[in-house]
């Protein structure tokens, strides 16, 4: 592969990504009253500017921003980039903890809007953030710093938080698979249990996608990686235990539509922030669509919850799960087999909107740390 191709790749995993976090954020969590309201549907067949939204801390920041911009996972990723640009290879744990802590102080230095909300957003993260820097955080006074490094995103179970920051990760080491595991999983400081693996499986996923494997090999490969040994407790590691039943739902349905009643079927009971469902959804809907790029981000983002006759009753964290596609579809198709109208409304709209210019950032990345 030349460098041509790779850089496309490259630019294609970040900008899908924003593709699909932007067409699930117009309806992330809505019931099937609000779909259909807006677009006569209960299928997401395009990308749709934002109405009704009240803009909120994990999401917009601005009232019915344009078609294209992104949400709090789009900001995550572009937050990892710029810190390894900064850094290089060699960014660590404590580079996204400090970025992270800049960004709760003095939000207005880095976005155009948000104010108070974009402070609220990263008032989340101050604790992990101080305690895994080992400092005292003012907004725990009572909380050791040892105490706060060991919580999550002041939650006690696993979440997506790693694997929304990191979902670039595998860039980092185009072609090197498990050094693209390795160094995923230590980054990782934010998350516990199995989240650690999600976010360590997807950079050795994009890693290799990245460098022009072949879709099924790859993602054979990568769900079976386990470099570090890791175990559980009635068998093997978590994520290799499950994420097989990805390509299992994949071979199982016969169009777009049954893959995500599966899906839907599949993680009825699951919590809407698990890593395994977010995974499987991401990887179940490349192979089906062997890399279609549109249906693998469209799937994705019609990831919802059903009645007992199958009918919509409202989506899930689809903004999510479509990000997630898109970062796995963009390294496989590149920017150039991304929808050309899709793309440019993301790059312009997050420029517009957050000041993030994704292409100049991806241009930066690649120059200081690829």
């Amino acid at each position: 592969m030349d460098k041509e191709e790779a850089h496309d790749r490259i630019l294609g995993c970040v900008v899908g990504a924003s593709i699909g976090d932007s067409i699930g954020g117009a309806f992330e969590f809505q019931d099937a009253d609000f779909i259909t309201q807006r677009i006569g549907s209960d299928w997401i067949d395009d990308m749709y500017p934002y109405e009704g939204i009240e803009p909120n801390p994990h999401g917009i920041w601005t009232i019915d921003p344009p078609a294209g911009t992104g949400t709090d996972d789009t900001r995550y990723n572009h937050i990892f980039i710029e810190t390894a640009t900064r850094k290089g290879k060699s960014i660590n744990s404590r580079d996204l903890a400090e970025a992270f802590v800049e960004r709760h102080a003095a939000p207005e230095k880095y976005y155009r809007c948000g104010g108070e909300l974009a402070r609220r957003q990263f008032a989340d993260w101050h604790g992990v953030c101080c305690g895994h820097l080992g400092r005292e955080c003012p907004l725990h006074p009572n909380v050791p710093p040892e105490a706060l490094a060991n919580t999550g995103l002041r939650m006690d179970f696993p979440t997506l938080v790693g694997m929304l920051v990191l979902a670039s990760a595998g860039l980092l080491h185009v072609g090197e698979p498990e050094r693209a595991y390795r160094h995923a999983y230590v980054l990782d400081f934010m998350d516990i249990g199995y989240a650690r693996e999600a976010v360590a499986i997807f950079a050795a996923l994009v890693s290799m996608l990245a460098a022009g494997a072949e879709l099924g090999p790859a993602v054979e490969q990568a769900v079976q990686m386990n470099p570090f040994g890791l175990g559980g407790l009635f068998g093997g590691p978590t994520m290799v235990e499950n994420l097989p039943r990805a390509a299992m739902l994949a071979r199982n349905s016969s169009g777009d539509r049954e893959l995500v009643m599966n899906l839907s079927h599949a993680f009825a009971s699951s919590h809407p922030f698990d890593p395994v469902e977010m995974m499987t959804v991401a990887i179940a809907s490349l192979c089906f669509t062997e890399g279609d790029s549109m249906r693998s981000i469209l799937i994705a983002a019609n990831h919802r919850i059903v009645d007992a006759g199958g009918k919509l009753v409202r989506f899930r964290d689809n903004d999510c799960s479509a990000y997630f596609s898109g970062a796995l579809v963009g390294a496989y198709r590149g920017l150039s087999g991304l929808p050309s109208d899709w793309a440019q409304k993301a790059i312009e709209s997050n420029r517009e909107i957050y000041g993030i210019n994704l292409i100049e950032n991806v241009e930066e990345f690649i120059r200081s740390a690829v």
